[in-house]
C-alpha cells in the first residue's frame, strides 16, 4: 500500500489489518513516481519507491497494490497550487519539487 504520511493515515487501522500482513510505503502525497523519474545514475535522484515496490510484487509475491490518499492532503494541496500559479514554486524546496516531478504528470492526464 502506498499511503500518505499524514499522521491521520493509520492505514492498519482502516484495513483492519496486522503487523506483518502488508508492506507500507509512506510518503508526502502517496505517490508512487512515474519510471521516468528515476534511476540508477548520478543525474536522477533514486527514491525508495520502486524498490519497495520490486520488493513486494518481484520478490515478495504481491499480486495487488493500493494507493490510498485521503482529503485536505496538504501535499495534493500544495501540488493543486502549484499548477494554479507556477510561480510560486521554490526552487530550493525539495516538497515542490516532489509534487512537481511527480503529480504534473497525472495532472494533465486527468485534464487539470
Amino acid at each position: 500500500m502506498f499511503t500518505c504520511m499524514d499522521s491521520r493515515m493509520l492505514p492498519t487501522r482502516f484495513t483492519q489489518s496486522k503487523v506483518g500482513d502488508m508492506f507500507v510505503v509512506r510518503n508526502a502525497g502517496n505517490m508512487v513516481p512515474d519510471a521516468q523519474n528515476y534511476g540508477f545514475s548520478s543525474e536522477v535522484s533514486v527514491t525508495t519507491e520502486p524498490a519497495a515496490l520490486e520488493l513486494a510484487v518481484k520478490r515478495g509475491g504481491i499480486r495487488h497494490i493500493i494507493v490510498c490518499g485521503h482529503s485536505d492532503c496538504k501535499a495534493m494541496n500544495l501540488l493543486y497550487g502549484l499548477h494554479q500559479c507556477p510561480k510560486n514554486f521554490d526552487s530550493s524546496s525539495p516538497m515542490d519539487h516532489w509534487v512537481r516531478s511527480n503529480g504534473y504528470r497525472t495532472m494533465k492526464r486527468w485534464g487539470f
